[in-house]
């Protein structure tokens, strides 16, 4: 189940502004359990038969990071993305930063849980 939390909670950016943010609806961050198979979706996907794969798991995982605000995810998995469309050779050590930055947001998502 998504865990809800107000916007205010999680973008520092608007915690930041002159006029207080308000908003009917809460923000929806995913349950931390739906992104947690990433690099084994990633990796399927580097050993399929499509070559767009790798990019578009990178691109879906990035949508999410860019509009939850997770700037450091969000630049890794667009390095990985952009390294899946060149064909570029280090795409391991791209994952493994994505996995890391990744690890951590997780870690973060499950904290929340309880409280809200």
């Amino acid at each position: 189940m998504p865990v809800t939390v107000p916007r205010r909670e999680y973008d520092p950016w608007l915690a930041r502004q002159s006029q207080p943010f308000r908003s009917k609806h809460p923000i929806v961050i995913p349950d931390p359990g739906t992104y947690g198979g990433f690099e084994a979706d990633f990796r399927a996907a580097v050993d399929g038969s499509d070559p767009d794969a790798p990019a578009k798991v990178a691109h879906s995982l990035k949508g999410v990071a860019g509009n939850l605000g997770m700037h450091e995810l969000y630049q890794s998995l667009l390095q990985l993305e952009m390294a899946c469309k060149n064909h570029e050779p280090q795409l391991e050590k791209k994952l493994q930063q994505v996995t890391d930055k990744l690890a951590t947001v997780m870690t973060g998502l499950k904290r929340l849980g309880p409280r809200i």
